[in-house]
């Protein structure tokens, strides 16, 4: 089942990331510190691992953690530095004008824009601060130079970090496509494009678009949809943004073999073709419309999508969709929360407690980087000591892009199924590649258990050692050096044709013999471990 082929993932380097608004001793994370944080204090009492109640990041729970309780009884997020804001958008609105909206932040009293250009600067330079309103406009932009915009947040009491980036050409048509919707919850399903369950609405940069394999992913859409007061919903459409550029005149689209084009994200009001590949020229809301794309063929493979002039048919911009091959699955630790808490466009935020900027919530950060690297990827939290409440949506999940849209065949498409999971997380793993290959029938490709403890009916948790039937690979990467951790699995339960590879990182070669079970995850080492065998085993 291994492949010779590799399929690269890209290894970006990340700017360093802020802290989110953090108060101490709201243990329930509710935004107040009242009787319900003493209760999860009380709960959590002794517990030696990873706990929300571990208020001063020393990995026990004890009477330190409920004097910090004490010491902020009553004090709000009004009472610290501000998260950053959400939703930032850019568009071009003239030559050398761009406009930047975002959505506010609480207990702000003003912003600041930031501005770089990636291609030539590594800095963000802040090109206006007091700003109170929720939108500004950059009138100081170079013509057809592409620009990264974000946005801080400021009260009293400092400023957030910063937020996702957007990105915007002045004097330039433009397509901006969006990464796909997150997927329905089949038992509470939403009408309308979904986005924040978990990953936040993100736009593919625009150095990627035409990438094969770093531009837009897109699910074929075969599979059926829940209904809602009589109206089918949908999560398969990707979202695209017309820019209309200054002076342009009539726009249309170009689309090419599997590719349907709809006003709205359920696919209900198809944009009416002239020829089989051109639309009609399209009703802009002044220079902007938003359309939704569908890959409608049972095949896949890459098409490209262009924006040209509606009486020349000179192309404007370009996209290149490409259809999922594969799917991942990332389940984090307990703990750890799969949105994005603070802003800046990535599910991985940092940890509350003394090692706030240093321990993040790196199960996140990996799969955030492999979304924006073009993969299908799916990021479930693990709060709950059943398992089986945890790993049900992710098999629903599996089970239906399996049956339907043509994921997870290593052998006709080069895909596959990869589950991966961080402490509490590695429990999950091992429960949902299980699940899936006695209730399925089906193999998982690439099994990661990223210092993997069973889910525990009391503290501490037990490591994780059983080798989970129904996976080719399985990475089991773990330390020794704090309980709870990971452990060596017996080389004896590997069955014939599947592979294991342990690693202790106190003692293997290039690792670090330090790494405690609350920072293995954050490790670039590990993170990049896990990531190159990806690439190795299945394409996108």
């Amino acid at each position: 089942m291994k492949r010779t082929t590799r399929n690269r993932i890209q290894f970006e380097t990340l700017e360093p990331r802020h802290m989110m608004a953090f108060l101490a001793g709201d243990y329930d994370y509710s935004g107040v510190v009242d009787t319900a944080d003493y209760n999860v204090w009380r709960s959590e009492y002794g517990a030696v691992m990873e706990s929300p109640a571990d208020g001063n990041g020393d990995f026990n729970v004890d009477t330190s953690d409920y004097l910090i309780w004490r010491k902020n009884v009553g004090k709000t997020l009004a009472d610290v530095a501000p998260d950053a804001p959400h939703r930032v958008e850019a568009r071009a609105v003239g030559a050398t004008s761009v406009e930047v909206t975002w959505q506010a932040a609480a207990n702000t009293t003003s912003y600041s824009v930031q501005r770089l250009q990636p291609d030539s600067e590594t800095e963000f330079t802040t090109i206006a601060s007091g700003i109170t309103l929720t939108t500004f406009t950059d009138t100081t932009a170079a013509s057809d130079t592409l620009y990264d915009y974000r946005v801080t947040a400021q009260n009293a009491h400092g400023s957030s970090g910063g937020s996702q980036t957007a990105q915007a050409i002045p004097n330039k048509s433009n397509l901006k496509v969006y990464q796909p919707q997150d997927i329905q919850d089949e038992n509470n399903p939403q009408q309308g494009p979904l986005y924040d369950f978990p990953f936040p609405k993100k736009a593919v940069r625009e150095e990627y678009e035409f990438s094969s394999t770093f531009g837009p992913g897109i699910r074929i859409n075969s599979d059926p949809d829940p209904v809602v007061n009589g109206i089918s919903t949908e999560d398969d459409l990707v979202e695209v943004e017309i820019d209309r550029g200054p002076g342009q005149g009539a726009v249309s689209l170009e689309r090419s073999g599997a590719l349907n084009l709809y006003y709205d994200y359920a696919g209900t009001m198809p944009i009416p073709l002239t020829d089989g590949f051109h639309t009609v020229p399209l009703a802009l809301n002044g220079n902007v419309l938003n359309v939704f794309v569908e890959w409608g063929a049972l095949q896949h493979g890459t098409d490209i999508l262009s924006l040209v002039d509606a009486t020349t048919f000179a192309v404007l911009d370009s996209v290149r969709f490409h259809t999922f091959t594969s799917a991942v699955v990332m389940f984090g630790g307990k703990g750890h929360n799969e949105a994005d808490k603070d802003g800046d466009g990535n599910i991985g935020d940092a940890v509350g407690g003394v090692l706030v900027g240093n321990n993040r919530e790196g199960d996140f950060d990996v799969a955030q980087r492999l979304r924006d690297s073009g993969w299908n990827v799916l990021a479930y939290a693990s709060p709950e000591v059943n398992t089986n409440t945890v790993i049900q949506p992710a098999y629903d999940e599996i089970v239906n892009e399996v049956t339907y849209q043509l994921i997870g065949d290593p052998f006709n498409y080069g895909g596959g199924v990869s589950v991966m999971g961080y402490s509490w997380g590695g429990g999950a793993a091992h429960d949902l590649i299980e699940k899936l290959w006695f209730d399925f029938d089906y193999n998982v490709v690439y099994g990661v258990f990223l210092d993997a403890v069973q889910h525990p009916t009391k503290a501490p948790p037990i490591p994780e050692t059983d080798w989970p039937e129904g996976v080719f690979y399985l990475l089991n990467i773990y330390q020794t050096n704090t309980v709870p951790d990971g452990a060596k699995i017996d080389p004896n339960d590997v069955p014939p044709g599947a592979m294991l590879e342990d690693i202790d990182t106190k003692t293997a070669p290039g690792y670090p013999g330090n790494l405690v079970h609350q920072l293995i995850d954050d490790n670039p080492q590990v993170q990049n471990k896990i990531l190159s065998l990806l690439g190795q085993f299945m394409f996108r």
